[in-house]
């Protein structure tokens, strides 16, 4: 009687089980739709890795090292670009990404200014004549400088990382649909099949729910814990760290779901217990 009851168990536990698969699904879908697919996600890894205040030392570094080449003392060109407009381009660059459209660049006029004014105050200090030299020199720097901040903030594989992306948007939000549906009419049998008894629904969902969630956290878990992404080969700093933060959270969002899936599954358990004991006593 025992083995027949554990045989009646068994459909149930595959349908469980495929419904787990759904929901894990759901879980990755969803993660990805707010994460990679989310310019706001990546707006936050800038933020919190510090990226716009490393590139802006790394770009007043070159600014000064081309300066220097022509006689200049790096402190009059250390500090050509604020870090507030750097951080207004990043946002600017990652906005047009997503948005498909072409970056263009802000605060190039005020950069011009802030290269004409220190070189006038530098040619001050040293006594150099304003003849077409100094103008060249000038010109020079200015074009530098702009293409400098160009280049660190506007990366190729960015745009492209973005554009693939973008790409699978559609596809994404159809898969979504497709396993949100799929898993209501999986979860809808098991209702059916366990109608009668609210706390084995409650049971299942518990057991749904809670392995969606070690599958969603296990991977990632074991990834951020090792360090993997760490061992990235960059040689800009201000790039290591995003590109290490930006990994991070994605890897963190996963770990957050299935921690929050398992606790939660824990919780149903305990309630599709409490019902249980409930229905035995009364049965007494």
């Amino acid at each position: 009687m025992k083995k027949r009851k554990q045989w009646r168990k068994v459909p149930k536990m595959i349908l469980a089980f495929i419904c787990s698969l759904s929901l894990f699904a759901i879980f990755v879908l969803g993660i990805l739709k707010i994460t990679l697919f989310n310019q706001n996600f990546m707006i936050r890894a800038v933020e919190s890795s510090h990226y716009g205040k490393t590139i802006t030392k790394e770009i007043n570094h070159t600014i000064a090292d081309v300066g220097r080449g022509a006689n200049i003392s790096q402190k009059w060109l250390n500090q050509t670009v604020s870090e507030s407009l750097v951080n207004d381009n990043i946002k600017q660059y990652i906005h047009s990404i997503y948005a498909g459209s072409t970056f263009q660049l802000e605060g190039e006029k005020q950069i011009e200014e802030t290269v004409q004014s220190q070189l006038e105050s530098y040619g001050k200090e040293k006594n150099y004549p304003r003849n077409a030299e100094f103008e060249t020199t000038v010109n020079k720097l200015k074009k530098v400088s702009i293409e400098t901040v160009r280049r660190d903030i506007e990366i190729p594989y960015f745009a492209l990382y973005g554009k693939k992306i973008m790409a699978y948007t559609s596809t994404l939000n159809l898969l979504l649909i497709f396993a949100v549906a799929f898993f209501g009419i999986l979860f809808s049998a098991i209702i059916s099949l366990n109608k009668p008894f609210f706390h084995l629904i409650i049971r299942y969902l518990a057991y749904v729910i809670g392995g969606a969630g070690l599958m969603v956290g296990a991977l990632p878990t074991y990834l951020y814990v090792t360090r993997l992404i760490e061992r990235l080969g960059i040689h800009s700093e201000a790039l290591y760290l995003f590109l290490t933060t930006y990994l991070k959270n994605f890897l963190f969002m996963f770990m957050k779901f299935g921690l929050f899936s398992i606790l939660l599954s824990l919780f149903l358990f305990g309630v599709s217990e409490f019902f249980r004991k409930k229905i035995v006593r009364r049965e007494k």
